[in-house]
């Protein structure tokens, strides 16, 4: 059993060091993430030989996003100063990312709001085409470019949303919901008619010619005007408990080699 665990660990590293080379021209990530339990951890970007799991703990890892169509993510465990480490590659829905910051949709009116889990798509050597699908109320998928510097592999300190001291409630009930740009103005983002599973709850602070200018701080961040006639004004004061959709929560996994590995102590690294 020993020797199997120890051949193991050894190909990983000598399968993953070669394509992880090949692989440097996406956006290259670190962090220590708790990993989702039982992702896997493949000998190659594609194809390849399952060699380990992650199950327990965070772990420090370095994550390279693929820029070819259908490759995994690579992984590189450990800080670099030395000890055990694995290489390997991931599936990208296995990887944490997450935005920074919030993430434009839309300029200046949809935001992926920061610290949500999201969905690599495609990647480029300083850019990331990523995916959210957004939660209760609204159940529809997002999309955004973000820079490299934008996304991270660990949780961000997200600041809690408050409406203005002045602001109004209005409830949004109907779909499809169109955003417009400007009173009257042309439509920047849909609420699609199977969208709204619930009760929407903007607040707005100027109403201009049978508009209203709202916002909406949940899993993504809306910034609009909306004709006042389809939605429900709430009194002066009145705002609705649950405002905004904290980012999720997840368990504590750690990295576990297959098979039982006996505890061994070095000084320096051994590939």
């Amino acid at each position: 059993m020993r020797a199997m665990v120890c051949v193991a660990a050894a190909a990983l590293v000598a399968l993953g060091s070669e394509r992880v080379g090949h692989a440097q021209s996406g956006c290259a990530l670190r962090g220590t993430p708790v990993m989702e339990k039982s992702a896997v951890v493949f000998s190659a970007a594609q194809g390849g030989e399952v060699i380990a799991r992650f199950s327990g703990q965070p772990v420090a890892v370095a994550a390279t996003l693929p820029t070819a169509a259908g490759d995994r993510v690579a992984v590189r465990t450990g800080k670099g100063t030395g000890g055990f480490r694995v290489e390997g590659f991931l599936e990208a829905r296995a990887v944490p990312v997450m935005g920074s910051r919030s993430l434009p949709v839309v300029a200046d009116h949809v935001w992926i709001g920061a610290g949500r889990r999201l969905t690599l798509v495609s990647s480029t050597a300083t850019h990331a085409v990523v995916e959210l699908k957004v939660g209760a109320p609204i159940d529809q998928t997002v999309r955004a470019t973000a820079p490299c510097d934008a996304l991270v592999l660990d949780p961000p300190t997200v600041a809690a949303v408050s409406p203005p001291g002045k602001a109004r409630g209005y409830l949004a009930r109907r779909a499809p919901l169109e955003l417009l740009g400007a009173p009257g103005g042309a439509s920047v983002f849909t609420l699609s008619s199977d969208s709204i599973k619930d009760a929407l709850l903007f607040w707005g602070t100027e109403r201009r010619s049978g508009f209203v200018h709202v916002q909406l701080a949940s899993d993504v961040l809306l910034d609009g005007w909306l004709p006042v006639a389809g939605l429900e004004a709430l009194k002066e004061g009145e705002m609705l408990d649950a405002l905004g959709a904290p980012p999720p929560r997840v368990s504590t996994p750690q990295l576990m080699l297959q098979g039982e590995p006996r505890r061994v102590k070095v000084t320096r690294e051994v590939p």
